[in-house]
């Protein structure tokens, strides 16, 4: 649901073809707490890389959060 706080427990999904840089910046909000953007049609959960943020920076499997 969006808006609903959840803990971040892996990025391992979207890091492997992106830039050292990028997979450094999105190893670094594992166990951080982000707000769910939203879903998307195909169940990938999208968060933002600021835990203030409402836009969607990047998406997860739902099996990659958990509820906070």
């Amino acid at each position: 649901m969006p808006g609903v706080q959840v803990v971040v427990l892996s990025v391992r999904s979207c890091v492997a073809e992106l830039p050292i840089e990028d997979q450094i910046r999105l190893e670094g909000i594992v166990g951080q707490t982000r707000r769910v953007v939203r879903f998307d049609e195909f169940g990938f959960v999208w968060l933002s890389f600021l835990s203030d943020e409402t836009r969607g920076d990047f998406c997860l499997y739902p099996y990659e959060v958990r509820v906070a």
